[in-house]
């Protein structure tokens, strides 16, 4: 493990969502109940807990999507909410299942788009979406379109898709979710392959095995609260 310097710093977080409409009293949900945690640069951190345990949560505060209640989130050493702006570029996130990807266009135009989103000219983002094709072993399939991919070929476009700029940090939100054995497995190799490379990898996941043989520190994670933050072995 990395002893570098922390890349991301939570402090005593909060996030509430409020339920409830016309037909019904307004009723508060606590997702995050007082989190604190740190991840150090060049770490494959996982943060670990049953599905409703506040894991995308977590994710969605770290890469700005939505606001914390309470508490506080730093990534690069700026704050989520009033320093988003310096935060976004350097991210990289790949939620499971089915979102982030446009089914009615090709492997190709997915990966140019995404380039083109972050500011990447068309010939560059072209240049880098072959060479991440090639990498994940996508290229065959680069002009077909979305919608006739496996599960394993979407999620490896997701992971894909968010190296288009180079980020130096990703959030992976379960990312072998509904995959096969053998899909999930070169899923979670290319994720060690990204650590390698240098990366600081953020890893939500449900699956304890994943974990223990991908992470280098995780993090439990129950009804919304922090129950214990080591090494797998720990």
């Amino acid at each position: 493990m990395s002893g570098g310097a922390a890349v991301v710093e939570v402090e005593n977080l909060v996030r509430d969502y409020v339920t409830g409409g016309a037909r019904g009293a307004a009723r508060r949900v606590r997702a995050l109940n007082g989190v604190s945690l740190a991840v150090p640069r060049g770490t494959l951190f996982g943060l670990l807990g049953p599905n409703g345990a506040g894991k995308t949560t977590m994710v969605k505060v770290l890469t700005t999507v939505i606001t914390p209640t309470a508490g506080s989130a730093r990534v690069f050493g700026f704050d989520v909410v009033r320093e988003a702006h310096r935060i976004r570029p350097r991210l990289g996130v790949a939620y499971g299942g089915e979102l982030g990807l446009y089914w009615r266009l090709n492997g190709l135009d997915n990966l140019v788009f995404a380039g083109q989103l972050q500011g990447m000219g068309p010939k560059e983002a072209r240049a880098r979406a072959w060479a991440l094709l090639e990498r994940f072993g996508l290229a065959g399939a680069a002009r077909q379109r979305v919608d006739g991919y496996s599960r394993g070929m979407r999620q490896r476009l997701h992971l894909a898709r968010c190296l288009m700029h180079d980020p130096e940090l990703l959030f992976l939100d379960e990312p072998t979710t509904g995959l096969d054995p053998a899909a999930a497995r070169d899923v979670r190799q290319l994720i060690l392959e990204l650590k390698a490379a240098g990366k600081t990898v953020f890893l939500t996941t449900h699956n304890m095995g994943e974990a223990d043989s991908l992470c280098d520190r995780v993090a439990i994670l129950a009804r919304g609260a922090l129950v214990t933050v080591g090494s797998p072995a720990e």
